[in-house]
């Protein structure tokens, strides 16, 4: 606060009507502050109220401090009327169509937000085109600077409902042939109008029926109740389709080798069971296969080949370890071939063998396929024993011990492995009894072992045997 008694307040301000300004006063060791009038103020005990006077009004600031002392100040805000503004009646569009705004108001400078749909966003009357509903604002600027503003609506309305036309744009034949244009059935306050007429039940339906006999395109102008309109339109070709296919007769392939099934022509495209799209189809398994082809007109024909894969497969069974003197019976499995040939020169499904060496048998199926197969029998002399070179331990029921076999009665044995560090693994004098890999409850790794011992026939006969075997998992 001065000597004088004033305090400093801020300069004269200007306002458009409808706006606020702030009012701002200063004094030092001031503790309260009146201003009036009132009117139109924020707060009038308050060094730095708002004010929005509706006309111009001269403000008085009484500013005292902690002593009793006061100090006043004036201010005048000066008011400019803001222009008139109004963007006129919401309005309705349909899909791709514009409408004129309708702005209308004092003389300044009009803008439009947003511009996007608008043909000129700085005029009073643009073109909306709105892809969507759009609320537009209008401002109108005036020459003393004030800015008036006004939103109007566009609503742009559903487009009519009508599904995509599915007919078959391609008929293949010769004849005069009925063709429901459509599955739609007409919606209230709908108007359908097919264009051209010709041959059409009534070209007033939406699911009309045309009675063709040569190329045309309908066409289907559809109007909702609001006025609103689309077109759809459905070319369709006659066409003769004299057309066929053939990719073969039927067969049976031996073995597994793949067969390549090609048609007779060449097509504009093909469709194989199982989703090929290529000219060819190579298969390996047995079923019927079917291919459907089309020319460039869209027009189909199909065959079908059955293909069956054919394999004989013998398994020769029987007792391959004999001992001298012994015999085996060697039979092929499964026993439903048609015709078998031994390398003896036998043709029955068994025969029986004493001899050493190696049996083969080709046989034929009833599909005319051969397959072989063969084993290797071996005989042992008497007073001898037979140990695996290899076992798997795996619990398939199928070499899972490591026994020793003797080809002759005993009366003592004895037998040790050991690791390839020297280490005894297992040891047993019963002749039944198998190593079966593992030691002291756990597996061993797959390698090679060592095993030594001795055996004592019936006739007193004592043989030292020694040995190498892999375990295999």
């Amino acid at each position: 606060m001065d000597d004088e008694g004033f305090a400093a307040i801020a300069p004269n301000a200007f306002v458009c009507s409808s706006d606020s300004v702030q009012l701002s006063v200063t004094a030092t060791g001031a503790v309260d502050f009146l201003w009036s009038p009132s009117t139109g103020l924020s707060d009038n005990h308050i060094a730095t109220p708002m004010a929005s006077p509706d006309e111009t009004t001269d403000y008085i600031v009484v500013v005292t401090d902690a002593t009793g002392c006061t100090a006043y100040a004036q201010m005048t805000v000066n008011v400019a009327p803001s222009p008139t503004i109004n963007a006129g009646p919401n309005q309705t569009v349909c899909p791709g169509e514009g409408v004129q705004l309708q702005a209308t108001g004092s003389a300044g400078l009009y803008s439009w937000t947003p511009a996007t749909g608008l043909s000129n966003p700085s005029i009073a009357n643009p073109i909306a085109s709105p892809a969507q509903n759009t609320e537009y604002v209008v401002s109108l600027l005036s020459a003393n600077g004030c800015t008036s503003r006004d939103t109007v609506k566009i609503f742009v309305a559903p487009e009519p409902f009508f599904p995509d036309l599915a007919v078959d744009t391609t008929v293949c034949t010769t004849d005069a042939i009925q063709i429901k244009l459509s599955d739609e059935y007409p919606i209230a306050l709908y108007n359908y109008q097919w264009s051209p007429t010709i041959g059409l039940d009534d070209p007033t339906r939406p699911d009309a029926i045309a009675t063709i006999t040569d190329d045309i395109t309908y066409t289907i102008t559809v109007t909702n109740a609001l006025g609103c309109s689309s077109v759809h339109s459905v070319a369709i070709t006659v066409a003769n389709a004299d057309l066929s296919v053939n990719i073969g007769n039927d067969t049976t392939i031996c073995g597994n080798r793949p067969l390549v099934i090609t048609p007779n022509g060449t097509y504009a495209s093909y469709a194989w069971t199982g989703g090929s799209t290529e000219q060819s189809l190579s298969v390996s398994q047995s079923g019927m296969y079917v291919l459907t082809v089309s020319n460039a007109l869209g027009c189909g024909a199909a065959d079908s080949i059955n293909v069956a894969f054919s394999q004989a497969t013998p398994n020769i069974t029987g007792d391959l370890d004999l001992i001298d003197g012994e015999t085996s019976i060697l039979s092929v499995s499964p026993a439903d071939f048609d015709q078998y040939l031994w390398s003896s020169s036998q043709t029955a499904p068994s025969i029986t063998v004493a001899d050493g060496g190696t049996y083969a048998v080709t046989v034929t199926n009833a599909d005319g396929c051969t397959g072989t197969d063969n084993v290797v029998v071996n005989v042992a002399a008497r007073n001898d024993i037979m140990i695996p070179s290899a076992f798997s331990p795996n619990n398939d029921g199928i070499n899972d011990q490591l026994r020793v076999i003797p080809t002759n009665g005993i009366t003592a044995f004895e037998w040790q492995i050991f690791n390839r560090w020297g280490n005894l693994l297992f040891s047993s004098s019963d002749i039944n009894e198998g190593w079966d890999g593992n030691y002291q409850d756990t597996d061993c790794d797959m390698g090679v072992y060592v095993y030594v011992g001795t055996v004592t026939f019936n006739d007193g006969t004592q043989t030292e045997f020694k040995g190498n075997v892999s375990l295999l998992r």
